[in-house]
């Protein structure tokens, strides 16, 4: 076959062979033979074949090249990619070919900046995966691997060192665990002569760790092209130290990057002042007070306080304007306020009440108190390591100033609302009774071992598939939700338990009061679907990473639907009505105070789903649209827009729709139908364009699309794109921030009181940086040579195989910003 095709070759005209093969021209199309050609057609290759077919998909003639690539990336969903730099560049070849540049992004692999090329029709992986293996080798097999251990082969000891005080850092655990008789011996069976630094010098060592990243992480947040966001809130640690946890978050490669920049130590009172003032000390020490975009907190008053005081101490644009409000915060409020018609009243003042249903509502108190006063008997859960299982829990210690603050709007929410909830003393009772009942039959369910083996032995008999009942945690008011859910699952299971004869009878030693009746029953089911919305959107926005600004008014608009539908609907019982009202009030309230930020409109505004076309169909009044629209061009005018010579040519680009995206499966916060309004663009200025453009309806990523036409590296980045990345980056909750207390909390176990503040803000901030996916924010190769200096100063300790570094640190400058 091989001398036929050499023969068909050789028979050929010249015109035939010398044929151009079909390439991609400037606008992507391929050049086919002329069909007017008195030479006979020459059937396309597979080549051919290829780029037709992905011109024709991606509609390459009608769109430039950024966008094209941004669809194809919708689609590229192999994890070889997460190995480079996102978005690949794009170059153009002298025939118009379009090729991509993919450059590693792997700082300490063996290829690190490589740059393997790639034709945009051709979507295979091959080359890149070659690529991933040769730059990170696979490790060898587990028998080899303990082979160049004994031999030493692999063993470094200021690698073993700085990887040691990194684990106790990253894992929690402490210090004196390397000095562990076991530990010890583990580590000489692997390496006869390795040395071990002691307890001291561990603790010393993770603070020079820090010391050394903090460097190199102020370098990298002043070098970022964009603006940043910061999260705040205030801990008390278990040994009774106050911290305020910063947290930073920006995008990057269309990845949101969320750590903890710092463990501020606070000395006086946690006023809106102070909290400021170290606030500021804290971001002058990285570098980036004259960055930071959108200051996120909880709705207390102080941190009102801190962001007006912050643009006084740093002189910026931080103030209420770009003021946050923890989303979540605000969810658990409102659920709250749902709660309190349920929960056990507080006792009447002496003579404020002297008729009947007074006395009744008194009787009520008493036979509801009379069901939690034996409480503090309760047998404590002991877990598998010998200790309370509620005990030294951040989720079950309630802060005292937010819990006072949060009860003081759901107070004067009610002291609005409750004189006119008009309900039968009957159904008032019911609602009561019902959580009540439930939250303490579950407390005696978990307490008692004997009782959940019956409820287990109850599920089996009943067919139904054998479960716990939830505790319910005061500071956690979704564990109601979920309690509630999980006991109608459970009902005939529970009925049947409470039936058994040791059970069904009066007393302390007796569940009986704790069955629920029939209205009870009814309340928890018509109760249910009402906080199960609220589940979904906090657990929604608990996700890390996930939860942006953008997404905050959506939700609220459809919880706000929600609540009114259960107002309105009148087969409902007036409790749970009433109680649906006492939330929409309490949302009302917060959803007002969006308008006092630019933050929230500007990121509704520059995600291209939304657009204004979002406030339109959502039917909001005209006047505030145009303010809206006249804020983003202010800031687009004031801090973003290029000169006039300055302006790129392609700023049209940013009206571009996508034609592939991906959705999510939470449908009730995803569905709308918005889409093209018809209007055009009357200017050539990009946020003009973009703003008359059509929405993308399915775009559900805003900064992976932004990100495909921000540009730079090679050029100037896109004004525009880098306006929106910048608004859309910003954290809608506290989430990270609440995940860095609970770090700190298993940091400062009951067993490490004893910890300085110094070691506590080094271990947790240096087990946030280390498990950061995607950026390498511990120079570890720097600080191993730190430790290979130091090691050569080392006496031995009374331990053997173990030495001691008695070196004092030595204070390290942190990078300051320079203009």
């Amino acid at each position: 076959m091989a001398s036929r095709r050499k023969r068909r070759r050789r028979d050929s005209s010249p015109s035939t062979s010398n044929a151009p093969e079909p390439s991609e021209s400037a606008s992507g199309r391929t050049s086919p033979i002329a069909s007017g050609s008195s030479q006979p057609a020459r059937q396309l290759t597979r080549r051919e074949v290829k780029i037709l077919d992905f011109n024709k998909r991606y509609s390459v003639d009608e769109k430039s090249d950024k966008e094209v690539l941004a669809a194809q990336m919708l689609n590229w969903t192999s994890n070889v990619y997460q190995h480079f730099k996102m978005p690949p560049e794009i170059e153009e070849e002298s025939d118009g070919n379009v090729r991509y540049k993919f450059v590693c992004n792997q700082p300490n692999g063996s290829g690190a900046g490589s740059v393997l090329t790639r034709a945009r029709w051709d979507d295979s992986t091959s080359n890149l995966l070659r690529h991933v293996k040769d730059c990170s080798p696979t490790l060898p097999k587990a028998g080899q691997a303990i082979n160049d251990f004994a031999h030493g082969s692999t063993y470094n000891k200021a690698q073993f060192r700085y990887l040691l005080s990194l684990w106790v850092a990253r894992r929690h655990r402490p210090y004196a665990i390397v000095q562990d008789d076991e530990l010890v011996q583990a580590f000489r069976m692997l390496y006869s002569r390795v040395e071990i630094p002691s307890a001291m010098t561990v603790s010393r060592d993770v603070q020079e760790i820090f010391k050394h990243a903090q460097i190199h992480v102020a370098k990298k947040l002043q070098e970022f092209p964009g603006l940043l966001h910061i999260g705040l809130d205030g801990w008390t640690s278990p040994n009774v130290i106050s911290f305020l946890g910063v947290t930073v978050h920006y995008v990057e490669d269309a990845k949101l990057r969320s750590f903890i920049l710092d463990f501020v130590k606070l000395t006086k009172s946690h006023t809106g002042k102070h909290l400021a003032e170290e606030l500021t000390k804290c971001l002058k020490v990285y570098g980036i007070q004259n960055k930071i975009l959108g200051i996120a907190g909880d709705s207390a008053s102080n941190n009102d306080t801190l962001v007006a005081e912050l643009s006084l101490l740093l002189g910026g644009p931080n103030d209420l304007l770009t003021r946050i409000r923890c989303l979540a915060h605000i969810l658990n409020l409102i659920v709250k306020a749902i709660l309190s018609l349920f929960a056990l009243p507080r006792r009447a003042q002496a003579g404020a009440a002297g008729d009947d249903t007074a006395a009744e509502d008194d009787d009520d108190d008493e036979e509801l108190a009379a069901l939690q006063e034996d409480e503090e008997e309760l047998e404590p859960t002991i877990n598998e390591a010998g200790e309370r299982a509620d005990a030294s829990n951040d989720e079950f210690v309630t802060d005292a100033d937010r819990e006072a603050a949060d009860n003081a709007v759901i107070a004067e929410i009610i002291a609005e609302v409750e004189a006119g909830e008009d309900m039968r003393h009957e159904d008032l009772r019911a609602a009561r009774f019902a959580l009540t009942k439930l939250s303490q039959l579950a407390k005696r369910v978990f307490h008692s071992p004997a009782i959940r083996e019956d409820l287990q032995m109850s599920c089996e008999r009943c067919n139904i598939k054998s479960m716990q009942m939830i505790r319910t945690v005061a500071t956690r008011w979704n564990s109601m939700a979920e309690a509630i859910t999980r006991a109608l699952y459970l009902r005939p299971a529970l009925e049947k338990l409470l039936s058994l004869p040791r059970y069904d009878k009066a007393g302390k030693t007796g569940l009986k009061r704790f069955r629920l009746l029939a209205p009870e029953w009814l309340i928890l089911e018509q109760l249910e679907p009402v906080l199960k919305r609220f589940l979904a959107a906090t657990l929604r926005l608990s996700q890390s990473k996930i939860p942006l600004l953008h997404e905050t008014i959506p939700v609220i608009d459809k919880l706000t639907t929600h609540l009114e539908n259960v107002i309105a609907d009148q087969s409902l019982s007036k409790p749970v009505c009433f109680a649906a009202a006492r939330g929409l009030k309490i949302l009302n309230k917060y959803y007002s105070l969006t308008d006092d930020s630019i933050m929230y409109r500007l990121a509704m505004l520059l995600h291209p789903r939304y657009k204004a076309e979002y406030f339109k169909r959502q039917q909001w009044p005209a006047d505030w649209i145009k303010t809206a629209l006249d804020l983003l061009r202010d800031q687009w005018v004031t801090h973003y827009k290029p000169k006039p010579e300055a302006t790129p040519s392609a700023a049209a680009q940013a009206s571009a729709s996508l034609t592939t995206a991906t959705t999510t499966d939470d449908d009730f916060f995803d569905a709308d139908d918005f889409g093209y309004d018809g209007n055009t663009a009357s200017s050539d200025d990009p946020l003009d364009v973009y703003l008359a453009g059509p929405t993308v309806p399915n775009c559900m990523d805003p900064l992976l699309w932004w990100t495909s036409l921000l540009g730079g590296r090679n050029g100037k980045e896109n004004a525009l794109a880098r306006m929106a990345l910048d608004f859309l980056s910003a954290p809608a909750t506290l989430t990270d921030v609440e995940r860095a207390f609970s770090s700190g909390s298993l940091t400062v176990s009951k067993r490490r009181y004893a910890l300085t503040d110094a070691s506590v803000r080094a271990a947790t901030v240096i087990s946030s940086w280390a498990a950061t996916p995607g950026t390498s924010l511990i120079p570890e190769a720097d600080i191993v040579k730190v430790f290979k200096a130091k090691s050569k100063r080392t006496k031995a300790t009374s331990v053997e195989n173990v030495y001691d570094d008695d070196d004092t640190l030595q204070d390290v400058e942190v990078i300051e910003i320079h203009d």
